[in-house]
């Protein structure tokens, strides 16, 4: 839509429901569907399609765009039946292509946080079995550190002055994380893209 005036400048239509909030980076527009597990890449001027990725997996997490990579969270396929669940996972796609990079498997069958990316690295949470904060290499997927929570995290962090906050479900509890190490966030990251 036109900001402006609320004209519909285009639309997209999709198989299933999206769940998550676009990102916009660099004149495209990155989304993901709930169900079927989808991945795009439109141009954000015209509406047209450039790639699409299916994970096979649901994704109700917002995807994050950082040095001309596309980052985001999957949920478990069928969390009625507990036979059939799958890790959810981490992914990581070329931004221009579509091609994946990396992608890294969680202990947990629900990924609903969306990604926070600064300088190198990424900063996720997640929600169901394994309640983990993870911090991830952003161009190898490596773990660097993860953090059991004891509670759900359905939230995104946020990155600044040096420290990792995020929000937990149950517990109802802000968790700050920081210190001395080397994998510690940056005290002025050079740039934060994600929630912030």
């Amino acid at each position: 839509m036109d900001a402006e005036d609320g004209d519909l400048i285009w639309k997209y239509p999709t198989a299933d429901f999206i769940y998550a909030t676009p990102c916009t980076a660099n004149g495209f527009v990155y989304f993901g569907t709930y169900d079927d597990g989808i991945v795009y890449c439109l141009n954000a001027t015209s509406g047209e399609k450039l790639w699409e990725y299916n994970t096979n997996l649901m994704i109700i997490s917002s995807p994050a765009v950082a040095d001309d990579k596309v980052y985001f969270g999957t949920h478990n396929y069928n969390f009625n039946d507990y036979a059939t669940l799958k890790s959810g996972k981490i992914y990581c796609l070329d931004a221009d292509s579509g091609e994946k990079i990396w992608d890294f498997d969680t202990d947990s069958y629900e990924l609903q946080s969306s990604p926070a990316v600064a300088d190198g690295k990424i900063y996720i949470g997640t929600k169901f079995i394994d309640e983990k904060i993870y911090c991830l290499d952003a161009y190898t997927g490596e773990k660097i550190w993860d953090f059991w929570t004891t509670s759900h995290v359905f939230f995104s962090p946020a990155v600044a002055d040096g420290k990792v906050y995020v929000g937990t479900w149950e517990d109802c509890e802000l968790l700050c994380f920081g210190g001395t190490s080397d994998n510690n966030p940056p005290l002025t990251p050079k740039e934060i893209l994600g929630p912030t």
